[in-house]
Order: structure tokens, then sequence, then C-alpha cells
């Protein structure tokens, strides 16, 4: 069946069941609780006519009648103004200021270390050192826990939605983090949030295989 027969007309996601973009925005849909229609396409080899409405090849793509997204940002944030509640970005313009900020900055360095780590052929020293940085940021990036549920605010918001994917990840990754003093809100964090029913159905099979060990 093509993609475009499946969407039918309403709100459709084609997303990846392995890459951390899409498993971003299936956070954002499960959590805002969407009526929407998820396709599941292999990356590495897209339908024809999804290139043909998105010859960029991006994945998740977003359909919404007659408009077509493909950026996760884009996509996350429209999906939050298009479907007010749950809100998602909060009211002040200072917090969703520094959502947005921290979101560049973890899509720029974790994202493209997820993804080179998960999806490419490194070599063993690449390989650890994309490791050791991937750690080093998510240590340093600890303390914005604070003893709370959410990074930002006293709610879930769309810079939580960029974050988890990357956790969830980590064990498969090979990377282990210190318990210790200075990270216990994060562990803390990852557990609240990894037993969520809205993270749980958020998962392709490929991500709920993932599944660290330390989560019941």
């Amino acid at each position: 069946m093509s993609i475009v027969s499946q969407k039918r007309g309403g709100l459709a996601l084609v997303s990846s069941p392995k890459y951390i973009s899409s498993h971003r925005i299936r956070l954002v849909s499960y959590a805002k609780d969407l009526e929407i229609d998820y396709i599941e396409v292999d990356a590495d080899n897209l339908p024809e006519d999804l290139l043909e409405i998105n010859p960029s090849g991006r994945l998740p793509t977003l359909f919404d009648r007659n408009l077509v997204l493909i950026n996760d940002r884009v996509i996350s944030e429209y999906l939050d103004e298009r479907f007010p509640h749950p809100a998602l970005m909060p009211i002040e313009a200072e917090l969703r200021a520094k959502i947005r900020l921290f979101g560049l900055e973890i899509e720029a360095q974790w994202y493209d270390l997820v993804n080179q780590l998960e999806h490419e052929k490194l070599s063993p020293a690449k390989k650890k050192a994309y490791q050791k940085t991937l750690r080093e940021q998510i240590v340093q990036f600890s303390p914005m826990i604070k003893n709370s549920h959410y990074i930002i605010g006293q709610e879930l918001s769309l810079l939580d939605c960029c974050i988890l994917p990357v956790l969830w990840r980590l064990q498969h990754l090979e990377i282990d983090l210190p318990k210790n003093a200075f990270t216990q809100s994060l562990f803390k964090y990852m557990d609240f949030h990894f037993k969520q029913e809205y993270f749980k159905k958020a998962l392709s099979k490929y991500e709920a295989g993932l599944r660290p060990e330390y989560v019941l």
C-alpha cells in the first residue's frame, strides 16, 4: 500500500522505527494523545511515492491535509501549536526561549553523536571517542534536572521529548553513566519517564528492544 493511500487525508506521521528524530516526534504525539496515523518505513529504502512528496527523504515526515513538514523541531512546535492541550511549551517567554536554546544544542551535539554510534560503521577509536564525548556532555547536563521530573518548568515539555530518546539509548550505545550524587537526579528523571504510558506507547518494536536493564 502506498504512503499516499495510507495517510487518508488526516494527520499522518511517516517515521523510522530506528532513528532518534522519529522517536522524538512519536513522544510528542503520544504525550498529546493525538489521533494520528503512524506509518513506519525503512529509512534506507524509502517508498517512491514518499520521495515524490518529500524529495529530501528526511524523516520523520508529518502530513496534515495538504501540509508536509520534515524538520523534527518544526514538527514538534507545529503539533504543540495546532493541538494546544496539553501544552508542551510554557506560557513564559523566558522558559520557551530556554527550551528552544537547549533543544538546538541537543540536536547539534547529542543527536549527531547518537546517529553516528547507532547507525554508522565506526573504527574502534572513533567509537570510543564519540562515546566518551556523549557521556561527558550528558554528565555535564545532569545538574539541570535539580531533583525534578522535568528539565524546565513543572510539566512535560518539548525539551523532555527531545532528550528522553537519547537517554533511552545509552545502554544500547554502551555508555555507562557514573552513579553518584552528581547524576542521582538524572537517574530518577529517567526512571520516572520510562515508566509513563506515553513513553511506552511511543516506542517502536526496535526501540522497545533497547530497554535498559535497570528499567523494570
